[in-house]
């Protein structure tokens, strides 16, 4: 786990799949700890990276997210994607917040998707801001990484990676 604290800022993250349930239940433990700790936003965050099985498949995603014939005339040379985010709003009333997706090309046909799930406490909340993100993390952990996981894949299908 590398672990990053900062006066506004805490983060956590794993390389490995199998080391997140441990990293969910270590900042639980660290808040639960620590419930004095004024928090007003969370992110939930997943990153994940694929190498695609051909330059085709490649520039099929960029395509399908930043069609090339809209820049053509506009950007000399060959245009193409460098770094896209969208954004949304979270779906549910018990967790506002918003969802950015960022997607990168990488070297080699790979491509970089980051799906940042941000939590924000809601106004006149009568929980600590720690009780509510403790609540939010045991309440929606496993439907945001599945809801993160899937809409990346959606993606990738639509793209024709899976063809």
């Amino acid at each position: 786990m590398k672990v990053t604290v900062l006066h506004e800022r805490f983060a956590i993250g794993v390389d490995e799949v199998q080391d997140q349930v441990r990293m969910r239940d270590l900042v639980l433990g660290i808040f639960s700890i620590l419930a004095e700790t004024p928090i007003t936003r969370m992110g939930l965050n997943w990153t994940f990276e694929f190498k695609l099985p051909s330059e085709e498949k490649w520039h099929a995603m960029g395509d399908l997210l930043a069609p090339k014939d809209l820049w053509r005339d506009l950007v000399p040379g060959r245009p193409g994607l460098k770094t896209l985010t969208i954004q949304g709003q979270r779906p549910t009333r018990e967790s506002p917040g918003v969802v950015n997706v960022r997607i990168e090309p990488r070297a080699g046909n790979g491509v970089f998707f980051e799906v940042n799930n941000d939590f924000i406490l809601p106004d006149g909340q009568a929980k600590s801001g720690v009780d509510y993100f403790i609540d939010s993390v045991k309440r929606d952990w496993d439907e945001v990484r599945s809801k993160s996981t899937s809409l990346v894949h959606t993606l990738l299908e639509r793209a024709g990676v899976y063809a």
